[in-house]
Order: structure tokens, then sequence, then C-alpha cells
């Protein structure tokens, strides 16, 4: 071998010894929501590899000025890593709204500078219909970049909606939820509602009350428990009303984390998630509820129309009333004791069936980002 030869050949070597640099572009907590959540979670576990070095470009903030100035940092950031790294990936979570164009502007620059760009989509408005600010990302990020989605429904939907997007991978939350089946129906006596999220009415809140004061014509036994912080004053106002009105069968916790969100879930007979909120993707209370044993009803709204595809859930079409819909269903699952548990083991279904459905998609995109190629096995190809 010619002296040139070697000098390639270890260089080559020298090169796959190196740490692939991972420059994370997207929320952690806090403030907590459901993207920050993922984020972290898929953080915790790259950072298990040995062979990936992660950079956090943390976007999240509780200030409009102060996401935007941290929505400017990867635009200064990510070439001074270009310059030191040459196994190099940009994995961006997609901001919504707005946001969506800074998410656009770091694509382009880090295609530009020859990272390998993935791009993880957790919200859905911009799939309900064509937008500008979509089809500049698709554009910016190039036709080698991988995008992310929560389910293969919410994949096929980006590719037929912006023809530009080639490469597609499902990656669904599930990962993030351990199985932490209760066992027997929680409620005792009492038939036991719950619906926990950042409290606004687009996610239902109005209608877990109008549902439980329906159910409670049939059934005096049904009580209400709602947790999570309260996005807006007026969502304050009226949950304060709400329960000082009616004391005897709703509950108002609070923000609930860790041991005390245990307990939430711990209370309950059936999990209640009317969400008609535009960027619902695929909600992680839904998971939580399904991963802990739990009844789900909820509107068959994007990725939810798989996720809650089971016996043991209450799928409601979008397009008609949550409260006549879920209704029937509730009173028919929970008619007896039996029946409830029934209704719990067909939940456990469920959330087994999504796990195996989606076993081995985390471990297939990590050990990509170790090499910056193409996901091989659950990657789905918009074009020939």
């Amino acid at each position: 071998m010619t002296l040139l030869g070697k000098q390639e050949e270890r260089s080559f070597t020298e090169q796959e010894s190196v740490p692939t640099q991972v420059v994370v572009i997207g929320p952690v907590p806090p403030p907590t929501h459901g993207q920050a959540a993922v984020t972290a979670a898929l953080i915790e576990r790259i950072r298990t590899e040995s062979s990936i070095t992660v950079r956090l470009l943390n976007s999240n903030g509780r200030s409009a000025v102060g996401r935007l100035l941290r929505n400017i940092v990867p635009l200064l950031y990510l070439p001074w890593i270009a310059l030191k790294s040459p196994r190099r990936v940009c994995y961006l979570s997609v901001n919504a709204n707005f946001g969506m164009w800074f998410t656009a502007l770091s694509a382009g620059l880090a295609r530009v500078l020859r990272y390998r760009v993935y791009l993880h989509h957790h919200t859905y408005g911009h799939l309900n219909h064509p937008i500008t600010r979509m089809k500049y990302l698709a554009s910016f990020a190039g036709d080698d970049a991988v995008h992310i989605t929560l389910c293969s429904a919410m994949g096929n939907q980006l590719t037929q909606i912006y023809p530009s997007v080639r490469e597609v991978v499902p990656l669904s939350n599930v990962f993030l939820m351990p199985s932490k089946f209760l066992g027997e129906s929680a409620g005792g006596e009492s038939l036991v509602l719950g619906h926990i999220s950042n409290l606004t009415f687009d996610k239902g809140l109005r209608t877990c009350v109008e549902l439980v004061r329906e159910l409670r014509k049939y059934r005096r036994d049904v009580k209400l428990v709602i947790a999570g912080p309260c996005a807006t004053a007026d969502v304050a106002a009226y949950v304060e009303d709400t329960v000082r009105d009616n004391p005897d069968f709703i509950t108002y916790l609070g923000p609930v984390y860790h041991e005390r969100k245990e307990q939430f879930f711990a209370g309950l007979d059936l999990f209640v998630f009317p969400t008609k909120y535009r960027n619902e993707a695929q909600p992680l209370v839904i998971l939580e509820a399904l991963s802990h044993g739990i009844p789900v009803a909820a509107y068959a709204t994007a990725c939810a129309a798989s996720d809650l595809s089971g016996s043991g859930c209450c799928a409601v079409c979008p397009s008609t009333s949550f409260v006549e819909s879920a209704l029937p269903w509730i009173l028919e699952s929970f008619a007896t004791v039996e029946a409830a548990q029934r209704a719990r083991e067909a939940a456990c279904d469920q959330f087994r069936l999504l796990q195996a459905i989606n076993s081995g998609h985390i471990d297939t995109f990590i050990s990509e980002l170790k090499t910056g190629h193409n996901p091989k096995g659950t990657r789905n190809k918009a074009h020939g």
C-alpha cells in the first residue's frame, strides 16, 4: 500500500473512532409540556450511548423574548460545531406556529454545513392543511432530511401534503412509557373519571364537566378529578367556580408531578381527554393512562385514532358530540364491577399492543444516529 493510501486509511479509521456529535435543537422542561418531555427523554436515551456526544440548544422559555433569543442561538452555534466535528447530526424538534420559521432556518443551515438532519414532528397543525412555513422547512431541509412522525398515519399524511418530504420514520411516544398496570379497578363504590393536562378549553375541560353531569343523571356515584396547571386566568376562574358549585363530585388537585401524578392515575376508573386542540398529535396523557391500564375515552384525532383502537377505549369521531357518543359506551363498560375489570384488562392489552408495534423503533433510530446514515427498516419511501 502506498504512503498516500495508508494516510487515507488512517484518516478514515480516526474519523470512525470520533464520537458522533448530535446537536439537539428543541425544548426541555421547564416549563413542562408534551414536546419538552419527549425531547428530554430522548436526550437521556441518546446519552446512554458512549459513541454519541449530545449538545443541547434548549429552545424552551416562559417568555416570547426568551424563546426568540434561544431560537437564534443555533444559527451561531452550528457553524462552530461543524468546524470541530467530522461526524455530526442535527436533530430538530419542529416548532409549531411562527417558531417553525426558525426550525426551517436552522435546518437549512445544518444542511449547508453537511449535518445529517432529523426533523421530529410533534404537532398536527401543519398536517390539517398545507401551510407555507412547512413547505419552506421541507425545502430548506432537503431531500435527505429524515422526518420523524408519531405514527404511520401521521407520516403518510405528511408525505401526501408535502411531496418534497421523502424520508419518514415513525417513532411513537410510547417508548417513553413503562408499563405501570395497577390491577383491579380503583374507584370502589364510585365511578371516577379523570382529566389531566395543561388545562385549556380546547383540550376538553368544559366537555369533561358536561360529561360527568350527564352521567350523574344515570349514576349518582360518578365523580370527576381534574389535575394540571390552568393555562389562563379564564380557565382558572372556570375551574374554581365549577368546583365551588359541585363540591360533592368534582375535585381539582392543581398541578401534580411524580408521586402525586401516580396517585392521580391510581384513583381513576376512566381517563377522559376530549381534546380539539388543533396542534394535538399524540397526547402523552393518553399513553400514560393506558400504561397504567386505565381505559380511555377521547376524540379520535391524529395519532389517537390508532392508539385507541382497542376495546378498552372509546375513540369518538371528532365531528360528533363527545358526550352523546361516549355516554352509552361508559354506561355499558362500567355497568358492573366485572365489566369495569374487563375494560381495564382491555386497556392493558391495548398498551401491550402499542409497545409491540413500536418495539425496536427507538433502538433503530439511536443506532442510525451513530453513523448519520438513513434509518433502515422503519422508513417509508414517499418517492420511488
